[in-house]
């Protein structure tokens, strides 16, 4: 498959009391552009997590990223919890006047970028599908991706009003498409 690079982001989950969580249900997801200081974040509306639990996931830009190649790498940064210098303090909550974080955990992640920065959603083969390459962006739209993609394997093919085109593999130079 086409080459694809691990990045490691470190995100905070910041967990709300019920009635904050759910008077923030609706909220879009926010991005803002990097500073010329790198300093940019990104705000997922807050969801309940299996622990019964709130949470708004709040994430950073690039500035931070390391390239991870190993397995091994990956595990290792994974139980670090991330780098507690990407978590930022107040100014992402400024945005949301009235809320008061019950708790803050910082916590890792990886992401996984494409050649093109574009999402892959394509069939690869006649019966295997696949959905990769976020780039760091696609949490806030991961349900409506997931969805895409489940509608494109269970019918075997694209069914999805945006352009197949645009979502294609691009296979690494000199690799060909799988047969299997």
């Amino acid at each position: 498959m086409a080459r694809l690079g691990g990045n490691t982001r470190t995100l905070k989950q910041v967990e709300l009391r019920e009635n904050d969580a759910v008077r923030l249900q609706r909220m879009p997801s926010i991005f803002t552009q990097p500073t010329d200081e790198g300093k940019g974040y990104y705000i997922l509306p807050p969801i309940r997590y299996p622990d019964g639990k709130f949470y708004m996931k709040i994430g950073h830009s690039e500035r931070w990223e390391l390239v991870v190649h190993t397995e091994e790498e990956v595990r290792d940064w994974f139980r670090s919890k991330g780098n507690p210098e990407a978590i930022m303090t107040r100014p992402p909550l400024d945005l949301l006047p009235g809320v008061t974080p019950v708790s803050v955990h910082r916590d890792a992640c990886v992401t996984v970028k494409t050649p093109t920065r574009q999402l892959y959603v394509d069939m690869v083969t006649t019966s295997l599908g696949v959905a990769l390459g976020g780039n760091g962006w696609s949490a806030k739209s991961c349900d409506e991706i997931g969805r895409m993609a489940a509608k494109m394997i269970l019918k075997g093919q694209w069914d999805y009003d945006l352009p197949a085109a645009q979502f294609r593999v691009r296979w690494a130079a000199g690799q060909q498409k799988p047969k299997l």
